[in-house]
């Protein structure tokens, strides 16, 4: 896991993209041109929430999640040290992948 000396604010979250490449089921593998638009990114800094009406709504992110996300995302490319990196809003995140062996 990453570690990095930024800190969103609001509902927003530092992702640092997953590269490689990606396997069907079958085990074939799907060059980057022709894969769904969909892109994985792992979160390295999240943002504590942030007022909606009145009311603090508490990010549902968490440094180390594995996140999927669209293509093209709305946020900023960041450039922290050498490492490039995706500044999003949370509600651009589809889901988080969940490790179903624990």
């Amino acid at each position: 896991m990453s570690k990095v000396n930024f800190k969103p604010i609001g509902l927003k979250a530092l992702l640092l993209p997953c590269t490689g490449e990606r396997k069907t089921p079958g085990g074939i593998i799907v060059p980057d041109a022709v894969q769904d638009g969909m892109n994985k990114g792992e979160v390295v800094a999240v943002g504590d929430g942030e007022y909606q009406n009145g009311v603090f709504v508490k990010s549902a992110l968490k440094v180390g999640d594995i996140v999927i996300y669209g293509t093209p995302h709305k946020g900023r490319d960041i450039t922290i040290g050498d490492t490039e990196y995706y500044l999003i809003r949370e509600p651009e995140v589809y889901g988080v992948e969940i490790d179903l062996s624990e």
